[in-house]
């Protein structure tokens, strides 16, 4: 199983990045509708995570303590490679910066067609009309801001199932292998 959510969570991964770069591109259209099947398969894939995570705290197998958890995190963190530790850092502050861009470009709506004709608005109150070039982009930037985030929320569990051995292990609080 663990074979099968590496090779979904790389491809999930690379999806997201796709998405999220097609949104760059002026001469394609690309909307929520087209992409939102991501938002399940990001859920599956950062779900079956933490159920796998709590499975094993719930164990109650090694030494797993709440009140150490700063501890415990630093022993899941000596479990994944440096490489993988500072792309998962990059990617996090990048959905950050990502996401307080989406805020400033969306200028505080969503776009709407009805009848032909294109507009901003925010909770049923017409901010503005669009022109129909217009009305891509606010698509684009609506799927901009998803899926920024949809890349770590994909990244961090594809990490954690290749390196899902060591992190369980630390949660355990057995450090030097496998659990016996």
């Amino acid at each position: 199983m663990t074979e099968t959510l590496k090779i979904i969570g790389v491809c999930a991964t690379a999806a997201c990045l796709l998405i999220h770069l097609s949104t760059f591109l002026p001469n394609l259209d690309v909307s929520m509708r087209q992409v939102f099947y991501m938002h399940f398969v990001i859920i599956i894939l950062f779900g079956s995570m933490v159920l796998s995570t709590i499975k094993v705290i719930k164990s109650g197998k090694g030494s797993y303590d709440l009140q150490n958890r700063i501890g415990t995190f630093r022993s899941m963190l000596k479990a994944i490679p440096i490489p993988a530790q500072l792309m998962a850092g990059f990617f996090f502050v990048y959905a950050l910066i990502n996401f307080a861009v989406f805020i400033v470009l969306m200028e505080g709506g969503s776009p709407s067609a009805s009848d032909g004709l294109y507009y901003l608005h925010n909770h049923g109150q017409k901010i503005r009309d669009l022109t129909s070039a217009e009305y891509r982009r606010f698509l684009a930037y609506e799927v901009r801001g998803f899926s920024g985030h949809w890349i770590i929320f994909s990244l961090i569990p594809t990490i954690f199932y290749f390196y899902r051995e060591g992190i369980l292990n630390a949660i355990r609080g057995n450090k030097d292998g496998p659990e016996s």
